[in-house]
């Protein structure tokens, strides 16, 4: 065997220590900022992992891609704090996961007994379960902080005739129609309320109401012809 040849196995030995090293040190040099960080705010949400790899910004406004987090290996240095378990929440949810979604909300509201976002999620998991009393007791926490929330009021008239609750949720859609009075979703909810009520005439008004804005409105001129079935019928 050539110098030459034995020289190639010391060389790629010393290049694998090496390499090992850089290794080693670019670690712990890169995890020190945020080491320091965490020690000078140790209540900063799921924000920074690692050499700023996760900018995590939770709003109103997150779409359902935004609940999903990746995570580098450095999990030792997450806290998983209201946010994080909101996130998680909202990822199980999305994916149809409405139980598990349910234990991620329930361990950010322990930390967080006041944030609507996570409260807005818990009520819309045990709404998909048909658990609808639970659904309402949290839409209205949220609605306590929030009380002019359309969509809190919007989701929570929508539950309350599975409980046979018509005049409740007619009640509620003319709150949201003091705000928003061409909101085309709760005054079809509406007329279809006082359809189940058997109010036929005042439910042609509420469909009316929409079709002298929206003519080709299929829920609208749906309603209004059923309506006229039943008071043809009566």
């Amino acid at each position: 065997m050539s110098n030459n040849n034995r020289k190639k196995p010391i060389l790629l030995a010393g290049l694998v220590v090496v390499s090992l090293l850089l290794i080693l040190l670019s670690g712990y040099f890169f995890s020190q900022p945020y080491v320091q960080e965490r020690q000078q705010y140790p209540y900063l949400a799921t924000a920074q992992i690692i050499n700023n790899t996760v900018n995590l910004n939770f709003s109103d406004n997150d779409k359902d891609n935004d609940s999903l987090i990746i995570i580098t290996n450095q999990t030792s240095f997450i806290d998983q704090d209201a946010i994080f378990f909101t996130k998680e929440g909202n990822a199980a949810h999305y994916d149809f996961r409405y139980n598990e979604a349910i234990s991620y909300y329930d361990k950010a509201l322990a930390l967080e007994p006041n944030n609507t976002n996570t409260l807005f999620g818990k009520a819309n998991a045990l709404s998909n379960l048909n658990r609808y009393e639970e659904a309402i007791s949290y839409y209205d926490m949220a609605l306590a902080i929030k009380p002019t929330n359309v969509t809190l009021l919007y989701l929570k008239a929508n539950i309350l005739p599975y409980l046979g609750k018509y005049d409740d949720a007619i009640a509620l859609y003319d709150k949201i129609l003091s705000i928003v009075p061409n909101m085309v979703n709760a005054n079809i909810s509406k007329g279809d309320a006082l359809f189940n009520l058997e109010r036929y005439d005042d439910a042609i008004g509420v469909y009316d109401k929409i079709l002298e804005f929206y003519p080709d409105e299929i829920r609208a001129l749906n309603g209004k012809g059923e309506c006229s079935i039943k008071t043809r019928e009566v």
